[in-house]
């Protein structure tokens, strides 16, 4: 998950010009990831290996989203907090590298580092699940979001690791 605080947003109410103010976000994403690796050993005294995982994440994207606003006639407001939620499915690519060092005979200790990039195939949106109700804009009456992007481009990550190995 991830959150926002204070981001520039809009708030669309009915049949007036849109309302400025500020959004904070928590975002969530959920699912399940689906895909095939390979990879390749080399070495005895210091082993190092290299893998390639590839495949689908495939899940859902929600967002819980509240916010102050100025209304038309200058009072200001505090939109309630609301949540849309939205399937989506990304491509992963997952690379990693591992160092090891020999301790003893058959065993090995060592470093890794995998990176995660998850890249969408779908862009899920505001108000996709048709389920976000309108809320109260104080004295314009009834608003809605924009139909923004929850998701913008790819997502990296870096995974540092340590490992053990024991062979039998």
């Amino acid at each position: 998950s991830q959150s926002f605080e204070t981001r520039t947003e809009a708030l669309q109410p009915v049949g007036l010009d849109p309302a400025e103010g500020t959004a904070s976000d928590d975002l969530r994403l959920r699912g399940v990831l689906v895909g095939i690796a390979g990879s390749y050993r080399f070495g005895e005294a210091m082993p190092l290996r290299v893998r390639l995982g590839a495949g689908a994440l495939i899940g859902s994207a929600r967002d819980v989203r509240s916010g102050s606003y100025q209304a038309s006639d200058g009072t200001a407001f505090d939109a309630p907090e609301v949540a849309s939620e939205a399937s989506m499915a990304m491509v992963y690519v997952d690379p990693e590298v591992s160092l090891g060092f020999r301790v003893a005979d058959r065993i090995e200790i060592g470093g890794t580092l995998q990176g995660l990039v998850l890249i969408p195939a779908s862009q899920p949106t505001w108000g996709e699940d048709e389920t976000t109700p309108a809320l109260n804009a104080g004295t314009d009456g009834l608003a809605t979001y924009a139909a923004d992007q929850k998701l913008v481009g790819a997502t990296v990550l870096i995974i540092p690791g340590i490992h053990a190995r024991a062979v039998f």
